[in-house]
């Protein structure tokens, strides 16, 4: 066997024997300071945003189905010229495999070195793709981030207004008509991630980010033992470290300086009742 192909299925084997965790949520930093906070402890590697979902899988799905064409027309000339064709095509199953090899050898990169006995990849938009996700790492746990969406909101806007200048502002004339836009998107968000971890509650934890900075000890604790790691103090320490350091935009409540009654009460509309539940105070 080729040297090259050998170790390429030893890493794949070595990652897909490891616990595979995802990390997402519709939130601005608080994804970053998960992977930030887990990437330091000694037996987790972390990194983002692979995003996964949106290119290895369709892009492995888009190769399958040209092949397929390709056969097809191949198929085509040889009947007209009374050739025989016996090439047998790809089909779904194939596709999903490719990206599955793709997805093992990315996950390899992610670990390098590090002897890590849980890999976890961090993109906040798999939120919205987690049915797409599944397949490719069946027995995978999951990591739902939680911010308030009032303060989610305004670094959004912040966010857009940096990297997309003029034309983020044309689509958005005032704070408030995106606040209403904004609040649709993360209620949806939010509960389509806890609609997919109601059927998966062994594999599926929910956290808020305002945790990571008020109850750190705690919550790192909770987060490591739900993927399989080592959780005495001596172990998260440097994880607690890695979090101190991590720069954010504050502990929350900032939205309050941002947010008139009008913004209010558009976002209100939309997400008045996932604020309530959990218990972000207006």
């Amino acid at each position: 066997m080729d040297d090259a192909w050998r170790i390429m299925q030893q890493r794949l084997d070595w990652v897909f024997s490891r616990r595979i965790a995802f990390v997402m949520g519709a939130t601005r930093w608080g994804t970053a300071l998960v992977e930030r906070a887990l990437d330091a402890h000694p037996e987790i590697a972390a990194k983002g945003e692979g995003r996964i979902a949106e290119t290895i899988l369709p892009l492995m799905g888009q190769a399958v189905g040209h092949y397929r064409r390709r056969l097809e027309e191949a198929k085509a000339e040889c009947e007209r010229a009374g050739l025989p064709f016996t090439a047998p095509a790809l089909d779904a199953g194939d596709g999903l495999h490719l990206a599955r090899v793709a997805f093992g050898l990315a996950l390899a990169r992610y670990a390098g070195s590090k002897p890590a006995k849980c890999l976890v990849e961090r993109t906040p938009e798999h939120v919205l793709a987690l049915a797409e996700l599944e397949p490719l790492a069946p027995g995978a746990y999951y990591i739902h981030v939680v911010r308030d969406g009032l303060d989610e909101a305004v670094a959004a806007w912040d966010h857009g207004l940096r990297s997309e200048g003029n034309a983020f502002a044309r689509r958005h004339p005032s704070f408030t008509d995106f606040a209403e836009t904004f609040a649709r998107r993360w209620t949806g968000a939010v509960a389509a991630a806890r609609t997919f971890g109601r059927a998966r509650l062994d594999h599926f934890i929910e956290i808020k980010c305002e945790h990571l900075l008020d109850r750190q000890t705690p919550t790192l604790s909770r987060l490591c033992r739900f993927l399989g790691v080592d959780w005495r103090e001596s172990r998260i320490a440097p994880c607690l470290e890695a979090a101190a350091d991590f720069s954010s935009d504050g502990t929350g409540g900032f939205w309050r300086e941002r947010f008139d009654d009008a913004a209010l009460a558009a976002f209100r509309r939309h997400a008045g009742e996932m604020l309530k539940l959990f218990d972000y105070k207006e």
